[in-house]
């Protein structure tokens, strides 16, 4: 998995793409998991848009509020687009 996530962060920084930042917004989940005295943790990469914590996410018909976001430079009070995270 994290090949993966190194691959496409790669590859989004050798072609300069670029996505909008607004509010909202729009990411790939590659992985979901429960972890003890956590909760469920996500890892995704967002495709368009920012993450903020207390931000609510739907994935399907499932949903949950957003309490804490870490990248692979450690814990992050936003996301931008492009970004690889886990929360």
């Amino acid at each position: 998995m994290d090949d993966l996530i190194e691959a496409v962060v790669l590859q989004t920084e050798i072609m300069e793409l670029t996505a909008d930042a607004t509010p909202g917004g729009e990411a790939f989940v590659m992985d979901s998991r429960a972890e003890d005295g956590v909760g469920t943790v996500v890892s995704c990469l967002m495709r368009w848009g920012t993450l903020r914590p207390d931000d609510v996410v739907v994935s399907g018909l499932h949903h949950a509020t957003v309490r804490a976001i870490q990248s692979s430079c450690g814990q992050l009070s936003r996301t931008r687009p492009k970004s690889t995270l886990r929360f």
